[in-house]
């Protein structure tokens, strides 16, 4: 079913709006802790999540990881 939420899946669309937890989340390049940082986001930030992949959720301004992000 291609509609199963299956973490394996690869890349799922959402849309979805969060807030960021942590002081300072690092924004990377890639869905990965070892890919280059693109910058910053600060706690309390309003993100809109384009798509996730493997905990990582992708923004404007590049992936970052969702478990510092409230949804």
């Amino acid at each position: 079913n291609a509609a199963s939420n299956n973490n394996n899946s690869g890349t799922t669309s959402t849309g979805n709006t969060g807030t960021v937890t942590a002081e300072g989340l690092n924004i990377r390049k890639e869905a990965n802790k070892d890919s280059d940082s693109v910058g910053t986001y600060k706690k309390g930030d309003k993100v809109t999540i384009l798509e996730t992949k493997n905990g990582w959720g992708r923004t404007d301004k590049g992936w970052i990881c969702l478990l510092y992000v409230k949804i």
